[in-house]
């Protein structure tokens, strides 16, 4: 049906966009450190046939060659900040507006009976219709303007909290059925209003039958100023199309039986919905937050005084202390509440991204990281990032030595696994910064690499060109095992041999010797578990040692059997060298 709406002057202003940040330039920044990101890079928001976030991606990608080589296409530097971003309240974190968008609908987890769980903060991602409205260009701004006070409103304090989804959640649909609900007016006393008069929002907003139409109402009101070419008839149009969007939500919240106003105005439900508690893992560990768990504790009333006097003390003791997933079903086992045994272990996707990880939400309203990621995250700095090592010296292990030891006491070797908060992070970032402009920052070489495929004799030539063995005197030794590592290591059924992963290798090489010239850090990782995840070899270390003749078997199928000897050689050297030192002990 043709709009009945007159025709827009010849040259309409742009559509209003509210406090309106480069958010997605901050998130890129945030996510990518400085030094990789090209000065001459510029972030691009003129029209263009691609999505804002497939536009910047993709001339950042181009335009950041040779320094992003470690990310193999555009595509998946794409996918690790849209990853990085994905979390609760993230609006706030980026300062960022929901009206831009990356395009991409969310992953969510599922418990370890298989049932789908969700944020409560993230439930906006499950019913974002943005794509599917019926309104002019000019006010569909208006339109996500209302809808982003709404969510705001259905928000929560307590970030972390999570819920039980009645199915799973999938992107929303939209058909010819309900786009005739948009054809017809939502009031009848905005219908009988000339079409460019006036309309009192916070009056109509007093007569609204519930409390959502009275909070979208009120929207309106405080908006539609900032909108010139909204006359009556589209006005109406965006309050039918809110409702239509919030109505959807608001029948989905009422299955799930939790209390979220104004969707659901009524006191809460007198049954509980199925408790649950976040479920991270680390190699074959899994944990909770200590005090997640606590907080459901108290939420179900399930603790003796004695027993609340015992966990507060666990908790109170260290920041960010976790439980064990035996210890949290050994205490529901304990406390004995039905309810409570019904309690959901959300299986919280973590992966270890190439620089700055996804921001993790704890329980007082803030964000953290675990302890080894965030050391993660300053080695690459230190590797990737700044090159250090590029451009070393021998007297640079003196100073080396003394940053690493004014940090060791943010990362407790005595602890199991634990979280890290982040503005701690920050600030051993700020002094990392501040140390590394004082005493270490010189130029350094872009590793330029040759079209040839990866392999290990590449591997070892680059790091010899960039003189790390000098640095490193051990470094080529873990070449072999690296590159045999990365070999057996299949993504979609692409074998690791693409050249953009000799970034990747030389850093590893880089972190392992690293991991062993400052002790305590090898000594960390191993505590939280995290060998695995961050590739730290084992071939000096207590938990075994390499299999000699599997390594000289696999790369004798790779075509380099002449390698053999020299791989035999190397390792058992450095099993010799390691048996001396532990003589000398």
């Amino acid at each position: 049906m043709a709009s009945k709406a007159p025709p827009l002057p010849s040259s309409p202003p742009p559509p209003y966009t509210p406090r309106r940040e480069r958010y997605l330039e901050t998130s890129i920044r945030k996510c990518i450190p400085k030094e990789l990101i090209p000065e001459t890079w510029k972030f691009m928001t003129y029209p263009s046939d691609k999505p804002e976030f497939t536009l910047n991606i993709e001339s950042l990608f181009s335009q950041g060659q040779p320094q992003l080589g470690m990310f193999e296409s555009a595509k998946e530097l794409g996918d690790t900040v849209a990853q990085y971003m994905e979390f609760p309240k993230n609006k706030e974190h980026f300062k960022k507006s929901r009206t831009t968008r990356i395009e991409r609908f969310p992953e969510f987890p599922k418990s370890l009976t298989g049932k789908w769980c969700m944020y409560t903060n993230d439930l906006y991602k499950v019913f974002d219709y943005h794509k599917y409205s019926t309104l002019r260009v000019d006010t569909n701004g208006l339109a996500e303007v209302v809808l982003e006070d709404m969510w705001d409103e259905l928000r929560i304090e307590k970030h972390h909290t999570m819920f039980v989804c009645p199915h799973e959640p999938l992107p929303p649909t939209f058909d010819n059925a309900h786009r005739g609900i948009l054809l017809a007016d939502l009031m009848a006393k905005g219908s009988t209003v000339p079409l460019n008069a006036k309309i009192d929002w916070m009056w109509l907003a007093k007569t609204g039958d519930n409390d959502m139409t009275t909070a979208i109402l009120e929207s309106m009101g405080k908006h539609v100023a900032n909108f010139p070419y909204v006359n009556t008839k589209e006005a109406q149009k965006i309050v039918s199309w809110v409702g239509y969007v919030l109505g959807e939500a608001t029948v989905f919240i009422q299955k799930l039986g939790i209390h979220l106003p104004p969707a659901t105005s009524l006191a809460p439900p007198d049954d509980k919905p199925t408790p649950v508690i976040r479920l991270f893992s680390s190699d074959s560990k899994s944990f909770v937050f200590a005090q997640d768990f606590q907080d459901i504790l108290f939420e179900y009333n399930t603790l003796s005084p004695e027993y609340i006097k015992s966990i507060s003390k666990l908790i109170g003791m260290k920041t960010m202390s976790t439980l064990s997933y035996e210890e949290v079903m050994e205490m529901v086992e304990k406390v004995g509440n039905p309810d409570l045994k019904k309690l959901e272990f959300a299986k919280m996707k973590n992966d270890l991204l190439m620089f700055t990880q996804t921001p993790i939400p704890t329980y007082h309203s803030r964000f953290c990281s675990l302890a080894a990621d965030a050391l993660y995250e300053l080695l690459m700095d230190i590797i990737v990032a700044k090159k250090v090592f590029h451009t070393f010296q021998e007297k640079d292990w003196n100073k080396i030595n003394e940053f690493f030891e004014s940090i060791k006491s943010h990362f407790d070797i005595d602890r199991d696994i634990y979280f890290i908060d982040f503005e701690e992070v920050d600030n051993i970032k700020k002094k990392w910064e501040e140390f590394y402009i004082k005493h270490l920052k010189r130029d350094s070489k872009l590793i330029q690499l040759k079209k040839d495929k990866f392999d290990v004799n590449g591997l070892i030539r680059t790091l010899k060109f960039l003189k790390l063995d000098k640095c490193f005197g051990d470094i080529v030794e873990y070449a072999h095992p690296i590159f045999t590592e990365m070999e057996n290591l299949k993504l979609n059924g692409k074998i690791w041999t693409s050249p953009h992963y000799l970034y990747v290798a030389i850093a590893q090489c880089q972190m392992n010797c690293l991991a062993r010239k400052v002790p305590w850090i090898l000594e960390f990782i191993e505590k939280q578990n995290s060998c695995n995840r961050m590739n730290i070899m084992n071939i000096t270390t207590g938990q075994g040692e390499i299999d000699l003749d599997k390594l000289a078997a696999e790369l004798e199928q790779m075509g380099t059997s002449d390698k053999k000897q020299g791989a035999k050689g190397n390792v058992a050297n450095k099993k010799k060298n390691t048996n001396k030192k532990n003589n000398k002990k």
